[in-house]
């Protein structure tokens, strides 16, 4: 998939707790995750080997729900004709999770 981290060739990533788990796929698809996964291996092949090495930062309950919201709405958006949307919703996201990371 063009511009996110991983596509078909990726071992399944689950989380221990379901509730996490529209966050899980906000910070994998975010940019600071992509450049992440890059520093660590250059190459296309993102294996499980170097997503365990992408440390995971879990924000608070607040940031936590808006993030899990916006992914939600992707998710309902995604087969619609309203790309803008969803591409600001992908944004957003990603100044989320800068501003996760950078605590």
């Amino acid at each position: 998939m063009k511009n996110n981290v991983f596509d078909q060739s990726i071992v399944g990533i689950f989380p221990k707790d379901i509730s996490k788990m529209y966050y899980l796929l906000a910070i994998m698809n975010s940019d600071m995750i992509n450049n992440l996964i890059h520093i660590i291996n250059p190459t296309a092949n993102n294996s499980a080997n170097y997503v365990k090495q992408i440390p995971y930062i879990e924000p608070e309950k607040t940031m936590l729900d808006l993030i899990t919201k916006k992914v939600k709405t992707i998710i309902e958006n995604i087969n619609c004709n309203n790309c803008t949307k969803v591409k600001k919703l992908q944004n957003e996201i990603n100044t989320l999770v800068n501003e996760v990371y950078a605590m």
